[in-house]
């Protein structure tokens, strides 16, 4: 659902953000602003500051931010519709869009889905509590799952026959069409539905809507899988959910972990047992869906798929996407249990979870313990195996992980330090390349600089029209991502005026941007940095002269280094000093040095002027 930018704006501008947060949490005024403790992270101090002059929230510990209806958002765990409709309820507000859907042509066409999706839950909650879902309560009672427990994720029972579902669908008004789209038929004459004699868990997408289902036998059968999920659907695709996680946000901002697991029964034994930050991957590899779901949590993920092989080495597998989308994570790994999650919490209770949930190591302590586990090292073969899987989770360690990883793995295997760190190089064909090029230009300067000049520009465009022009006009595109789609945005609702902070917000909240979160804490946080400079004209063009700079430099060193492939080490001497010089003429201490030494102090003009060669 979408609502009009002047809508949302005319909103907005009639609320209070001081007296809509009042209503959640206790605040206090300091002086022209208000503070409170934040309630999205376990927070002591009040950390949580509320701008009456920007109608905006921030918290300077877990960076939620945003207008007030975000914090409705946040706080009371609904989309932003909802939020919207909320809102606009506590300021007396009335409009046919809050009456009405506004819908995309896409979500309209997804409409009947979730129709029919909701009466498929009504049904199946209705069949476990009669007679025929008496075995099923029984069962479900068995696991340790409570009355309320089962109510709050909507789990029913498909019925043992499976004869009713259909009729009941199309007696409703829900066309074949749609029925057969979510894959609940079955039969000739597709009348049966495929779950018959399964206990029902609703799925739902990262906004709380129902998609889709996992069934689990009830008794189960040769032959049969015991989970059986939904199949590809216009609104469904397993591969890119995680159960459970329309649910966790707030309290994983609070508790500022996650906890990733393998199955339902394991998030909702951990919901009973009072942690309810879980959500599991639904009995899927792990992807860059997965990944990117995490990491807009901004919080550590704890992961602790099933203590066996294939448990394991489904979360090995995992290493390299959680990297590579720099999400901090550990791995809960006891050697002695070898039970499920929800079998840990039915046989001992909160107080064995929590011993087994503080069992947390990294992937390097993980890796070790894996191959040690599977592989018996008691034979060449066996070692040789052990230093090959184990060397390439290295490559990115620090100096000083690789150091004591590299010991432990001689005492392991037998084989000299020296030996495996000549192995480890092999996996590194670049590295003496590299090391060179981080000597001469450090990667991260060269980012600093870039983005420090790109941010000076962005706060500035935030609150000078003036700026926003000569963006318009002379930068056109951050390099940074954020800040590029943050300006994209600016620059939509229009250059001509100063765009209001909270008006900003609002239209990346009600885009269907998928960094839109991310946006809006990149945005608060940069509105509340004191530390930038208000700039002019002349810190205009100085900011795009580095930005210029910047990115030549980073153009010029990526040549260099695709140059030196397959080049011969004379040759490879000679590109890298021809880096150096660049790189000198091109820094301030070059031009300074060229200054005092070729033209007693002139500036670069009259040398360009009066030594062309």
């Amino acid at each position: 659902m979408q609502f009009t930018q002047d809508f949302l704006q005319r909103l907005i501008d009639k609320a209070d953000i001081v007296d809509i947060v009042g209503r959640y949490i206790p605040i206090q005024r300091k002086g022209k602003s208000y503070v409170a403790i934040c309630p999205f992270h376990k927070d002591t101090n009040p950390s949580l500051s509320i701008s009456t002059d920007k109608q905006i929230f921030k918290c300077f510990v877990c960076g939620t931010g945003g207008s007030a209806i975000q914090f409705i958002q946040q706080y009371e765990k609904v989309p932003f519709p909802q939020a919207v409709k909320k809102l606009a309820e506590y300021v007396g507000m009335e409009d046919p869009q809050l009456q009405e859907d506004v819908l995309t042509e896409a979500q309209k066409n997804q409409q009947p889905y979730f129709a029919c999706l909701k009466d498929v839950v009504s049904f199946y909650q209705f069949v476990l509590a009669s007679d025929e879902g008496l075995s099923a309560r029984q069962y479900l009672i068995q696991r340790g799952l409570s009355e309320e427990t089962i109510q709050t994720f909507q789990i029913g029972y498909a019925g043992d026959q499976g004869k009713t579902l259909i009729p009941y669908l199309l007696k409703k008004g829900h066309t074949r069409t749609t029925i057969e789209a979510l894959g609940f038929h079955a039969g000739q004459d597709g009348l049966f539905d495929r779950f018959k004699g399964r206990i029902m868990f609703p799925i739902t997408n990262p906004n709380g809507q129902i998609i889709g289902f996992s069934g689990r036998l009830l008794v189960e059968k040769e032959g049969q899988a015991k989970y059986s999920n939904s199949s590809d659907s216009p609104i469904f695709n397993k591969s890119s959910l995680l159960y459970n996680y329309a649910n966790i946000k707030l309290a994983a901002k609070r508790s500022q972990h996650v906890y990733v697991l393998e199955g339902f029964m394991d998030v909702i034994a951990l919901h009973q047992a009072g942690i309810p930050q879980a959500v599991a991957l639904m009995g899927t590899s792990f992807t860059g869906f997965h990944a990117t779901m995490l990491k807009r949590l901004g919080v550590e993920c704890r992961i602790a798929l099933d203590p066996d092989e294939a448990g394991m080495k489904a979360m090995l597998k995992m290493i390299p996407l959680l990297q590579e989308n720099a999400i901090p994570f550990r791995f809960i790994y006891d050697p002695q249990q070898d039970k499920d999650t929800d079998e840990i919490v039915l046989e001992q209770g909160r107080e064995g979870l929590e011993n087994y949930l503080h069992k947390l190591v990294n992937k390097m302590d993980f890796t070790f313990a894996y191959y040690e586990r599977y592989l018996s090292l008691d034979s060449t073969e066996s070692k040789v195996s052990f230093i090959q899987n184990v060397l390439p989770y290295l490559v990115h360690a620090s100096e000083l992980e690789r150091i004591d990883y590299l010991k432990r793995l001689a005492d392991k295997t037998g084989y000299p330090v020296k030996t495996l760190e000549t192995q480890l190089q092999k996996l590194q064909p670049k590295h003496v390349q590299d090391d060179v090029f981080q000597k001469l230009r450090p990667e991260k300067e060269v980012i600093t600089r870039l983005k420090r000049a790109e941010k000076a520009m962005l706060f500035n465009m935030l609150i000078n029209p003036e700026a926003v022009e000569f963006y318009q006009t002379n930068i056109k595109a951050f390099t940074d991502q954020l800040y590029r789609h943050i300006a994209e945005f600016m620059l939509a609702l229009g250059p001509e005026k100063p765009v209001e902070l909270q008006h900003l917000i609002l239209a990346i909240s009600n885009s269907s941007h998928e960094q839109a979160p991310l946006l809006i804490q990149t945005l608060t946080d940069l509105s509340e940095d004191s530390t930038q400079p208000k700039g002019t004209e002349a810190s205009f063009r100085e900011w795009l002269e580095t930005m210029t700079q910047e990115k030549k430099r980073m153009r010029t060193q990526k040549q260099i280094e695709a140059g030196m492939i397959g080049k011969s080490p004379v040759e490879q001497a000679k590109l890298i000093q021809q880096l150096r010089t660049i790189q000198k003429e091109e820094s301030p201490h070059g031009q300074t040095q060229a200054k005092s030494q070729s033209s007693g102090g002139r500036n670069d003009e009259e040398i360009s002027e009066k030594d062309p060669e």
